[in-house]
């Protein structure tokens, strides 16, 4: 009888034993898949971070010495829903139902594509996750502005610092360096094959030229648009003649990469023109400008025509509708007014641009001059409570003899084209089926903002989609 029992007890433990080997097993065969990001702004950050935390060997790889591409250069905020500021205001649900409106009314339904419908749903319907995950992640949000092409305040900043963009790269970017070998800088990607379903990727450092082969089992796709070499999928000689707020590096050559995996490349022509970007007068014909923030409009800025001295638009408007107005102007620079008591109340961030010498502060006591004329006509509009152009809201109204000016350009901001993704930030094929283990987020994506991104949709969009396509790998490595 008691050997019965002992021989019970052994054949349990043996089977303990194997499942617990099986599981541990399981688990080094898990980790052991390698997962690659190629571009380091804030959507190759995101995804980084989070599968770097669930203990995966993930690595990330940019072409730049540092990382934050064009993220770190967005100054106006990021759309989202903030408990903080949004408490009484109508609940997540009303914010979300009159954020979709927005943006459909930016994007036209026109030129949705398959996924443009379910992308923006997907967009909204996480946009308080993704305001949470950078709470936790220790990013501060104390502000909240009106951007153009929005009816409501929903863009989120921090009051000190200039550039949000730049103050969420700066902080997850010390998280990622806390992880060793994990970033791989000055790293170009110029080549991939996929090969009995393993990504091979060429690479090669730019400061010595070495090249090296990278294998991985996951590929993500994050490296921006191609508004530095718009020549390359654009021909429009008004728009290809126009400066752009993006860095050398925004070339196209994650779209590249999808192409050689045979992705589906869609609404490639789809470009948006900031209606600002800053004149530097000690820099007049640089290509790459400034962005002069969508928020210098939202706090009361002004549009101004400096050969008749005349506004020509609604400042609040879409940034096509502004962009159109301007080429129908038939000139290529502008005057921007800001309201002195929008300086006083955002000093700390005009102030950053006064000290670039982009922004003056102006004194205008001339009744006689044209300029004079206008701004006291727009009070006029202020109080009244609707101009010309349909413009409904004046902040920091009304503007006073005093007030801050400067000189902009339209300029190349954004490509909404890019590689067809599912709801997953999956990678659509050429044949319409899913490209497997292979995922794009961020501008290098195309679908979701059909032909004219929402302003603050941009950081939001890398956070959304970066944590979609991380819970997203995550679950397939636990499924398989």
């Amino acid at each position: 009888m008691m050997n019965s029992y002992i021989f019970t007890y052994i054949i349990c433990f043996i089977f303990i034993l194997y499942v617990y080997i099986k599981i541990l097993n399981q688990k080094y065969k898990i980790h052991n898949k390698k997962i690659v990001v190629v571009g380091g702004g804030l959507s190759g950050i995101v995804i980084t971070l989070i599968l770097a935390r669930h203990g995966y060997n993930i690595q990330l790889y940019d072409k730049n010495n540092d990382l934050g591409g064009n993220s770190k250069k967005a100054s106006s905020g990021i759309n989202g829903y903030c408990d903080k500021l949004y408490k009484d205001m109508g609940g997540i649900d009303y914010f979300n139902k009159k954020f979709i409106n927005d943006i459909y009314n930016s994007t036209k339904k026109e030129y949705f594509s398959k996924y443009t419908k379910k992308l923006i749903n997907t967009l909204v319907n996480n946009n308080k996750k993704a305001i949470n995950w950078l709470e936790k992640n220790n990013i501060i949000f104390d502000d909240l502005q009106i951007l153009g092409g929005h009816k409501y305040k929903r863009t989120l900043s921090n009051k000190n610092e200039a550039s949000i963009g730049y103050y969420i790269i700066n902080n997850l970017k010390n998280k990622i360096n806390k992880y060793n070998n994990i970033y791989h800088n000055n790293t170009s990607i110029y080549n991939v094959e996929n090969i009995n379903g393993e990504y091979i990727l060429h690479a090669k450092n730019v400061v010595n030229n070495k090249k090296i082969k990278i294998n991985c089992d996951y590929l993500i796709i994050a490296t921006g648009g191609f508004s530095y070499n718009i020549k390359k999928y654009i021909n429009d000689d008004y728009i290809t003649s126009l400066p752009t707020s993006n860095g050398d590096f925004a070339i196209g050559d994650g779209i590249e990469l999808g192409k050689k995996l045979n992705a589906n490349i869609i609404d490639i022509k789809n470009i948006q023109i900031h209606p600002t970007g800053f004149i530097d007068s000690n820099n007049i014909n640089n290509k790459s400008k400034i962005l002069a923030p969508e928020f210098l409009r939202g706090i009361g800025g002004i549009l101004i025509n400096p050969l008749n001295k005349k506004r020509f638009c609604n400042e609040l408007g879409k940034r096509d509708y502004i962009a159109n107005k301007m080429k129908i102007q038939k000139i290529n620079f502008f005057i921007l007014l800001i309201p002195y008591q929008a300086y006083i109340d955002n000093k700390y961030k005009i102030d950053f641009y006064i000290n670039k010498k982009l922004l003056y502060v102006y004194n205008l006591n001339n009744s006689n001059d044209m300029l004079y004329k206008t701004v006291k006509k727009y009070n006029y509009y202020s109080v009244v409570g609707e101009d010309k152009f349909n413009k409904k809201i004046f902040p920091n109204t009304p503007f006073n003899n005093k007030f801050i000016i400067g000189y902009i350009t339209p300029i190349i901001h954004y490509c909404m084209g890019g590689i067809q993704i599912n709801e997953n930030a999956q990678a659509i094929g050429v044949n319409g089926k899913i490209i497997r283990n292979l995922y794009a987020i961020g501008e290098v994506a195309g679908g979701l903002h059909g032909s004219n991104r929402l302003g603050g949709n941009s950081l939001l969009e890398c956070v959304v989609f970066g944590m979609i396509a991380a819970n997203n790998i995550n679950k397939n490595m636990h499924k398989n």
